[in-house]
Order: C-alpha cells, then sequence, then structure tokens
C-alpha cells in the first residue's frame, strides 16, 4: 500500500464592519445567503449559516453594536477540506476583534472548540 501526501490551498475570510444601530446581518457569499435580524437576541438555529450564527452566540456574547458580517471560504462546505474549521478560526478572529479581546482571554472564555459540533452548520444535525 502506498499513501500519497497532499496539500491545498484554500482559505476563508470574514470581515465584520459595526453598526450604529443594533441588527446583524450575516452574508455568506459562498452559499449565496444573506440574512438579516434586528439584534443578536433574535439568531435562531435554521440550517441557514448556523456556524456562523452558533460563533455569535458563543463568542459574541452582547455585542456593543449591531453588525455587518462577511464571509467566504474557498473550500465547499461538506466537502472534507476543512471549510468548517478554518470557518471556525476566521470567526473566532473577528469576533475577537468586535470584544476586544486579546487571544490569549479566549483560552478563559471558550474557544472556537467551544461551539456544539450541532451548531456547526450542517442542517441534518442541528437540535432544536
Amino acid at each position: 500500500m502506498r499513501a500519497e501526501r497532499a496539500s491545498i490551498n484554500r482559505y476563508a475570510w470574514g470581515t465584520l464592519r459595526t453598526r450604529a444601530d443594533e441588527k446583524v446581518h450575516i452574508t455568506s457569499f459562498d452559499l449565496g445567503l444573506s440574512l438579516a435580524y434586528s439584534s443578536h437576541r433574535d439568531l435562531v438555529y435554521d440550517g441557514q449559516i448556523d456556524l456562523a450564527k452558533a460563533a455569535v452566540l458563543r463568542l459574541g456574547g452582547a455585542p456593543p453594536s449591531g453588525f455587518d458580517l462577511f464571509l467566504h471560504a474557498d473550500a465547499p462546505p461538506g466537502s472534507g477540506l476543512g471549510s468548517s474549521s478554518a470557518m471556525v478560526v476566521t470567526l473566532v478572529g473577528v469576533l475577537k476583534e468586535l470584544r476586544a479581546l486579546p487571544s490569549a482571554g479566549l483560552h478563559h472564555r471558550g474557544s472556537g472548540g467551544a461551539i456544539p459540533a450541532s451548531r456547526r452548520g450542517h442542517p441534518r444535525s442541528v437540535r432544536r
């Protein structure tokens, strides 16, 4: 048996722009979805961009303001290429900046690993 090694060059990007109001807009360019909520309290798990919602609810806490969150990943969800893991790292990074948390503080408050697997954006596994 012969094992082959390979690496791929795929990335996940996230941009978070604060708003003057409490509205939360989440846009996933690769999924072709854009969702709008009156505030972070209105986020519900419904099979649409649940990974981002879980990160906002778990790591974002009560955000200081509303925000627009723009997400994109090269690797498609469910491809087995680690797109969910890459997106969690991206979400932790942008939410860390929103909350003005030092990176070391994430170890004490929770990290991407604390986002339940049932909320990682896989609609079939979302528990209601």
